[in-house]
């Protein structure tokens, strides 16, 4: 019989590989596919905003020490409609302001001990440290291959993936992690709900 997986995450970016991390850290036997090499240049040059309680996580992981020189501190948060300031109108407020100073958090016992409320760091870089901290696990990658298709409902309780590569997955719970028009989620026809905010 083959190898069962207790998850399987399609997707190695940011959020794919965080997922296979975590889930490897809760001791799941966790295979983790994408279609791209794992040697393959990162490229993507945008920046990523990480709130106060991803930062946590992202300590528990064991990657903040190696990600913190690269990461830049958020001390102040403001909130703005773009509306002048205390302008009313019927029905209530339309201008205002929200601001979140870092003081909010307390004070360390030093300056240099005072806590952001986020930080912002390279996509690049988290991705590198996830990686090199992806080393060190037992997650298994399947990279270079695409998933083909996902039967769901199996004799043995499984779900199985089918790549392209000819490989078949076996496990128990699939996480699609593979982009914002993730090919698994049209696979499965699963329908999402969007809206824009102009």
């Amino acid at each position: 019989m083959s190898e069962i997986f207790d998850v399987c995450v399609v997707g190695a970016g940011m959020a794919g590989r965080l997922m296979a991390l975590a889930l490897d850290d809760a001791g799941l036997k966790v295979a983790l596919v994408d279609r791209k090499a794992p040697e393959a240049p990162v490229t993507d040059g945008r920046t990523t905003a990480l709130a106060f309680a991803s930062v946590r996580m992202i300590k528990r992981l064991g990657l903040w020490d190696q990600l913190a020189p690269k990461a830049e501190p958020i001390t102040d948060i403001l909130v703005s409609n773009g509306a002048p300031r205390d302008r009313f109108r019927a029905g209530g407020l339309t201008g205002g302001q929200l601001h979140f100073p870092a003081t909010l958090l307390g004070e360390g016992p030093k300056p240099q001990d005072e806590p952001a409320l986020g930080y912002i760091v390279e996509n690049r870089d988290l991705l590198a440290v996830c990686q090199e901290k992806a080393d060190t696990t037992t997650i298994e990658g399947r990279f270079g291959s695409a998933v083909a298709s996902y039967e769901t409902a199996t004799s043995s309780g499984e779900g199985v993936l089918k790549l392209d590569s000819g490989e078949e997955i076996r496990t128990r719970l699939v996480v699609a992690c593979d982009g914002k028009f993730s090919p698994l989620r049209a696979l499965k026809k699963l329908q999402t709900l969007n809206w824009g905010y102009d």
